[in-house]
């Protein structure tokens, strides 16, 4: 029997840009304060249409900082999420992408073309990022008691969710990006979580 959902409509937000990402460098985990040009573009993107029982949101600095402006200008609840944190992009960290080709070739090139399947130098492999988020998001749409939820988290986590959310391959991941606005919302349908379930039995035992 398909279990009901009471999380009805869900919003992904990414985080806000910082210096880095202003600058085109990769960041994973350095917690940064997010750039005024990135506080500019949320506050743009808030209009009457956008309407939240609840934001669930990352403990980094830029994810912090993201859920307070939209709890403020959306007045309502906001709650950490610890279950969603940036991955550890390891000597990746603060790169331009120019630089990390020129020193990590090959792993720039999977960057470049399925960030999931990256192990970063020293760093947290990215299929194991998708694994947690997975899990994570599994657990939240169990114990979700709110029918609209936000949830705000560094872009890459937002991406893993959205692979998920959109049953598509890890491959499609920079497709999806592409055309993703900066707050985008779904309707979720009982049968994701079913799905959910499967796709973290595969993962776990690939």
């Amino acid at each position: 029997m398909t279990r009901e959902l009471r999380i009805k409509q869900l919003w992904l937000i990414r985080s806000c840009e910082t210096d880095w990402e202003l600058q085109q460098r990769i960041r994973g985990h350095t917690d940064l304060p997010i750039a005024s040009t990135g506080r500019e573009r949320l506050q743009a993107c808030l209009d009457a249409s956008i309407e939240l029982d609840l934001i669930r949101h990352a403990t980094d600095e830029p994810s912090l900082e993201t859920a307070r402006l939209l709890a403020k200008g959306l007045e309502v609840r906001r709650r950490r999420l610890t279950t969603f944190s940036p991955p550890d992009l390891g000597l990746f960290e603060g790169l331009t992408i120019e630089q990390a080709t020129e020193r990590f070739p090959s792993r720039a090139r999977v960057w470049a073309e399925n960030p999931i399947a990256l192990l970063p130098p020293e760093g947290e492999a990215l299929n194991e990022v998708f694994l947690r988020t997975a899990r994570a998001f599994q657990r939240l749409l169990v114990r979700g008691r709110t029918a609209r939820l936000g949830i705000v988290a560094h872009p890459v986590v937002i991406g893993c969710l959205r692979v998920l959310i959109n049953r598509a391959d890890s491959g499609a991941y920079h497709a999806l990006e592409s055309v993703a606005p900066r707050l985008e919302p779904y309707a979720l349908v009982p049968a994701l979580l079913e799905e959910l379930r499967d796709r973290i039995r595969a993962l776990s035992s690939g």
